[in-house]
């Protein structure tokens, strides 16, 4: 099967986003009714499904997002504090972590209200343990990244195996917890790759946005960026890119003047799937919504 190769080789993708009403839906169908929050001074979460970009959006509706994931439907989530003026949330996502830029991107993170999903290469989770804890206590969620960031659909299906499972048990040792969420190295899956996800648990992770710090992107063109995300998108940004370090309390103006909150991608038990129209003769199934998060919720994505 011919892998599907994220922009950093062939360039962006556009997606649509089609928005439903915020009608209950079983949860047999992947589409739950808003959950109940701990006590705090806002509402309860606001259900949102995806497909891919925002054709027209009123405050609390379920969007419908096909987002990029393999399997299951995901969920991205807020603090309750952040609800009432969040007409949407958005994604933001580190990958390549952790390393020695790490302790900056979250104090940066931090300081400026905002939370993200850290994709963790394996190699350097098992290296820098303390750091997956930090991403952790800084409530941040993670995610697996694969152990030594290969071109997975050029591997045999046990080497792909071993890179997922030697990754799922760097993070947990590390105190990181069990990962939900798989982000394969540069975008690229098969069915083979999509087999050992499913075998894990994994819910597979791509992008709408990318910021292109991978490809030396200035501070100025990673904040422009991040100014495309529409509610309901991920962005893709790296841990260890200073420009991108120094997007961050731009990125926070920025979604705080559009009234978008960042959010936790959470994984949701399975429900129809949408194929997409067909691009280069793959047809793609994505499913994906948005919440609100409450205050001491998981920090593992």
């Amino acid at each position: 099967m011919t892998a599907f190769i994220h922009p950093k080789s062939r360039g962006r993708g556009r997606f649509r986003m089609l928005v439903r009403s915020a009608r209950a839906v079983t949860p047999a169908h992947g589409l739950l009714h808003p959950e109940p929050t701990p006590p705090s001074p806002t509402g309860g979460p606001i259900r949102m499904s995806t497909r891919p970009r925002l054709a027209t959006r009123r405050p609390g509706a379920a969007l419908a997002v096909l987002a990029l994931a393999a399997a299951g439907t995901l969920t991205v989530q807020a603090a309750p504090a952040e609800a009432a003026a969040c007409n949407g949330y958005v994604g933001l996502t580190f990958d390549d972590g952790p390393s020695g830029s790490t302790p900056g991107l979250l104090n940066a993170l931090k300081q400026n209200g905002l939370r993200a999903t850290m994709f963790n290469q394996g190699q350097y989770a098992a290296a820098n343990p303390a750091q997956v804890r930090a991403q952790v206590d800084a409530g941040m969620w993670v995610g697996n990244h694969s152990y030594t960031h290969p071109h997975l659909p050029q591997l045999s299906s046990s080497q792909i195996d071993s890179e997922i499972s030697r990754t799922q048990q760097a993070i947990a040792a590390a105190g990181g917890g069990t990962p939900k969420l798989f982000r394969p190295p540069y975008g690229e899956t098969n069915a083979t790759v999509k087999s050992v996800e499913a075998k894990y648990g994994l819910t597979e992770i791509i992008w709408d946005v990318d910021s292109q710090d991978w490809n030396g992107a200035s501070t100025d063109a990673i904040v422009q960026a991040a100014a495309r995300l529409t509610d309901g998108q991920t962005i893709l940004m790296h841990d260890w890119s200073a420009n991108t370090l120094a997007a961050v309390p731009r990125i926070a103006q920025g979604l705080a003047s559009r009234g978008l909150c960042a959010g936790m991608i959470s994984p949701r038990p399975a429900g129809r799937w949408h194929p997409t129209a067909a691009a280069a003769g793959r047809r793609r199934w994505w499913w994906y919504r948005l919440y609100g998060d409450p205050v001491g919720g998981s920090a593992v994505g």
